[in-house]
């Protein structure tokens, strides 16, 4: 019922946090150890580093960062969130994108035909070129009710 819950409950106007990245959720997936999936590992770790160096208040979270949560409450984690940073995965796409849409929040991912189309389709998707194109800025500019895409 949580997930139901999660999803009727969503909303646009109330996300607390701006970018959430996850990939990967079972133990055994496979797309934990791609390269995509290690790249952007290796970027949201470095956000958050730099993240530790400054004072922040206790509750407060790199704009972007990595988290697990219990399966019970993922969904209605991922709603807190206005953008989900994933990579597709093995397969054409990643359900990580069908999830952020369901709580309201806007997949951001790199640029490939699959994701293309889904933009040109008029989807809320973000498509960058590189991890790194990834900003607080970038994120701060696109608008929860349009489609922008990184260049």
């Amino acid at each position: 019922m949580e997930f139901v819950d999660a999803i009727i409950d969503a909303s646009i106007d109330h996300k607390p946090y701006l970018a959430l990245g996850a990939w990967g959720g079972r133990i055994t997936s496979f797309t934990a150890g791609l390269p995509d999936a290690l790249a952007l590992g290796a970027y949201i770790e470095k956000i958050e580093r730099e993240f530790q160096r400054h004072d922040h208040e206790p509750d407060e979270l790199p704009f972007l960062h990595s988290e697990r949560f219990d399966p019970l409450e993922y969904y209605s984690q991922v709603s807190k969130y206005k953008f989900l940073v994933a990579p597709r995965g093995v397969g054409i796409q990643s359900p990580k994108f069908l999830e952020a849409l369901m709580t309201y929040t806007i997949p951001v991912t790199k640029r490939y035909g699959a994701f293309d189309d889904l933009k040109d389709r008029g989807f809320p998707i973000v498509l960058v070129k590189e991890w790194s194109d990834i900003t607080e800025e970038m994120l701060n500019n696109v608008s929860a009710r349009s489609t922008v895409a990184a260049t």
